[in-house]
């Protein structure tokens, strides 16, 4: 029942986030005991979200990859015992917690990005590519976590270079000593800034002032 196993996997995962560093015995015992209680999916995804919304900074980084194990080791057990997902069943198994997985994602990867710790932001990049590699997660998933992360780097790009945000934020840009475009920020950092979608710069630059605007519009030709 799930009353009676779920504490068991519950004090296993907060075991493992909670440790100072990540051990590949735990993590493995953590997957044994997930394996054993796939019935109980609804419970193991619900325990996984609350615990890693509740830790601090680096919590998250192990939580994350306890899930990237869970999720893998779940998904091996699909393609080896042809599992499928049964909606209409009363009991979970394998499919149904990867689904149900899938259904908290999003908010787990927004959870890591706004930690605003380049540590929490390269760590999920990391892990998005090796579920994009292994194909863990459907692709529409995948496309939606790809997007969170796509976002936040070109927004953050952005903001950090452009000396108006930089007023208005705690960036280390100095709008005094810019560049002849009106950025502080050279090299990478500046040339992230092209890549945000026109949409989104629009939608920046409309509440900005306009001689603060450093981008030369168009010409038109002479009638």
């Amino acid at each position: 029942m799930a009353s009676e196993n779920s504490p068991g996997f519950q004090s296993m995962f907060e075991e493992v986030v909670h440790a100072k560093r990540l051990s590949n015995s735990k993590i493995t015992k953590l997957c044994e005991i997930a394996m054993k209680n796939m019935e109980n999916d609804s419970q193991m995804v619900s325990i996984m979200f609350r615990t890693h919304r509740s830790l601090s900074a680096s919590g998250k980084v192990s939580s994350l990859y306890a899930i990237d194990a869970l999720a893998r080791n779940a998904k091996g057990a699909i393609e080896k015992k042809k599992v499928i997902a049964d909606p209409n069943s009363p009991t979970g198994n394998c499919a149904t917690f990867l689904l149900k997985l899938e259904g908290v994602l999003e908010s787990i990867i927004q959870d890591m990005i706004s930690t605003g710790t380049p540590e929490a932001k390269e760590k999920t990049k990391k892990i998005l590519d090796i579920w994009t590699r292994h194909q863990t997660f459907s692709q529409s998933v995948m496309s939606r976590l790809a997007g969170i992360t796509t976002e936040a780097s070109g927004q953050g790009a952005y903001r950090d270079c452009h000396p108006v945000f930089a007023k208005y934020s705690f960036c280390s840009c100095n709008p005094i000593r810019a560049s002849p475009c009106g950025c502080a920020c050279k090299g990478v950092r500046h040339e992230l800034r092209h890549v945000i979608c026109s949409i989104q710069r629009r939608k920046a630059l409309s509440q900005l002032h306009p001689l603060a605007i450093h981008e030369k519009r168009p010409r038109h030709p002479p009638m």
